[in-house]
């Protein structure tokens, strides 16, 4: 019933005069009929293209010229997919969209834990001595509580194990092909 009710929002507001409150309506519409999408099995896919949808929406609202910051989680900003996986990361429709207009700033730690508020927290596995976490944090006596990693510096690590995009799972990438730069924390920590 729900989808039924949304398709005809759509359907209603679709070729009528463009105010305000029925581009909302269309849009509003529009996400959640996506959202009902996601219980598909296509979960990342239909989410990661609804972010890009809204981001063009919000944009498209923008004076022009207006400098824009997306705060998302690393596989999400992601310029491309991890290899063998069959996701489209918003970033990818981004850099897409706005090539070397736009940059994917992922972020990691070498240590620590990770989760959500009130849930008890996961420990980070400490990080092997060859990840790019720990090799971030190599010892040249720097005790900086995180380093950012430019792309230059990404690519000159080439193919190696990190865990920006899943902290559960550490994976091995070229990282200057799915982000261009690195914020690595020496320990992260959940918020309370």
């Amino acid at each position: 019933r729900l989808r039924a009710c949304l398709t005809e929002i759509r359907a209603a507001t679709t070729g009528h005069s463009a105010s305000r409150e029925i581009l909302e309506a269309e849009h509003i519409a529009s996400n959640l009929l996506r959202y009902l999408d996601m219980a598909s099995g296509n979960e990342f896919n239909v989410r990661d293209r609804a972010m890009f949808d809204n981001l063009e929406w919000q944009i498209a609202r923008l004076p022009k010229g207006t400098k824009v910051l997306v705060w998302c989680a690393s596989v999400h900003a992601a310029k491309a997919a991890m290899p063998d996986t069959e996701g489209t990361p918003m970033g990818r429709y981004i850099h897409d969209t706005y090539s070397d207009r736009a940059a994917a700033i992922g972020f990691s730690a070498r240590s620590g834990s990770f989760g959500r508020p009130g849930k008890t927290p996961t420990v980070l596995d400490t990080t092997a001595q060859e990840s790019l976490e720990s090799r971030v944090f190599a010892s040249d006596g720097n005790t900086d509580d995180f380093r950012y990693v430019d792309h230059a510096k990404l690519a000159r690590f080439g193919a190696i194990t990190a865990r920006a995009l899943n902290y559960r799972q550490p994976q091995a990438a070229n990282w200057a092909t799915l982000l261009d730069g690195m914020v690595v924390l020496r320990e992260e920590q959940p918020l309370p």
